[in-house]
């Protein structure tokens, strides 16, 4: 059985880090199609290459891979789109997409980052103060030091990660920014746990992963956020997806009910009530979330 510890920066728009251990074979996700090497990542659009990702220390797979609930993906500055071809804007260095809408574009002070739509001219300005960690700018660490970005609409949701002076992780404060007005509304998320995942979609709305006390932390308008209850014997939490107010779907094993050669994939259909192990071969994997990378991986490598 191969061990599958995989998650990557991805959906409308989710931003996770890629815990890859020992893991090779391809993953088909509509017309796109990822193929796992040692310590890189392949990915094919319509049978034709279109990037190759590193995955560096700590598990962070760049450049980043962000990709829709309805299968829209962009990696660096290419838009994998339904033309069978990938558009290509400015050096990487500069900008980068986080969704076909949305640009991050280094500000020429290298000390904050621009956030802009596809058709606006308007850009917004978003200033961070990373604690004794001032060799990182701010554009360099959204694009690879841990930093976490999801797009939601017309808004961008931003994790940023706060270091004391032993450079240990002491919190995250989570901004919520209006491109439409440039709103900037921060909230402090204090320090429950290392969050290695920021998501959104339009019926599941927010949420954050933490893999170390196995945390899952939700917010439907991105600024009151609450734990959800998971399991007493939940274990390996990597990565989680959420469709619905009700339905959530999570990347982990329950001690009582997982069995060595299951998937590790579980599921609540209540809203975190009741939970169920999620079985290979059967009608409930077949539900796994189309777009969701780790859980498709799990569900097709075994």
């Amino acid at each position: 059985m191969i061990k599958i510890l995989i998650s990557f920066y991805s959906f409308f728009f989710i931003i996770t880090p890629v815990f890859a251990e020992q893991t090779e074979g391809s993953v088909k996700l509509g017309d796109m199609l990822i193929e796992f090497k040692k310590n890189t990542s392949l990915i094919y659009y319509k049978n034709n290459f279109i990037s190759e990702s590193a995955i560096l220390p700590g598990g962070v797979m760049y450049p980043n891979l962000y990709i829709s609930e309805h299968g829209d993906a962009v990696i660096a500055n290419k838009i994998l789109n339904n033309k069978q071809e990938s558009n290509k804007t400015e050096d990487d260095s500069k900008q980068f997409l986080i969704s076909k809408d949305i640009q991050v574009i280094r500000d020429k002070s290298n000390k904050s980052a621009l956030l802009k739509t596809k058709n606006s001219k308007k850009e917004c300005k978003v200033n961070f103060s990373k604690k004794n960690n001032n060799s990182i700018s701010i554009f360099d660490g959204l694009q690879k030091k841990g930093d976490l970005l999801a797009a939601a609409n017309n808004q961008a949701g931003l994790l940023i990660t706060s270091f004391d002076a032993d450079q240990k992780i002491n919190g995250y404060q989570f901004t919520l920014l209006n491109l439409v007005n440039c709103k900037a509304n921060k909230i402090d998320i204090g320090n429950p746990d290392f969050l290695s995942e920021l998501g959104w979609t339009s019926k599941g709305f927010w949420w954050m992963t933490g893999t170390t006390n196995q945390t899952l932390m939700r917010s439907e308008n991105g600024t009151k956020w609450y734990n959800v209850k998971l399991p007493s014997d939940i274990y390996s939490l990597v990565s989680a997806y959420i469709t619905s107010k009700k339905e959530i779907w999570l990347a982990a094993g329950i001690a009582s009910l997982t069995d060595e050669n299951d998937p590790m994939l579980i599921r609540s259909l209540d809203g975190g009530t009741s939970w169920e192990n999620i079985k290979r071969n059967t009608q409930e994997i077949e539900q796994v979330p189309a777009y969701w990378i780790e859980g498709q991986t799990r569900a097709q490598l075994k």
